[in-house]
């Protein structure tokens, strides 16, 4: 493996990531993935026990990697979002395998969120049916 991390040796390497795909050359496809997710996001925050300037910003703390995707052009842009499949594609092709994490979705409980293991090889954290976020485990 020529990346530096792997010259750390590590037992576990963690990604905790946006599942959502926004790495395209398709606008498209941009689009409507980065709509669809981000739209979850923003309703999903709006259900958050917080005052409303907190929530403010914590949409705003996302609104650049909502706006990065569509209003950049590809040379300039640096928010480009995979989903966990590619995630661990990426670690297969430098030597790492997915280290399943099922046992561990189960006690996690979030209000309005779905959280599954399998039959993923990670935890994929969905609100009303749009996938999140995946905190992936590579070993």
């Amino acid at each position: 493996c020529a990346l530096p991390i792997c010259s750390w040796n590590p037992d576990l390497f963690t990604i905790i990531e946006p599942n959502c795909s926004t790495f395209t050359d398709q606008f498209e496809t941009r689009l409507y993935n980065a709509a669809e997710h981000f739209n979850a996001l923003y309703n999903f925050t709006d259900t958050l026990e917080l005052k409303p300037e907190e929530k403010r910003t914590l949409k705003m703390f996302f609104s650049n990697d909502f706006f990065d995707p569509l209003a950049l052009p590809e040379a300039h842009r640096f928010e480009k979002l995979e989903r966990a499949e590619q995630w661990i594609d990426y670690g297969d092709q430098v030597g790492f395998r997915p280290f399943a994490l099922d046992e561990w979705a189960k006690p996690i409980h979030i209000r309005e969120i779905q959280i599954t293991g399998k039959p993923h090889p990670f935890i994929n954290f969905n609100y009303r049916g749009v996938d999140l976020l995946a905190m992936i485990a590579l070993n």
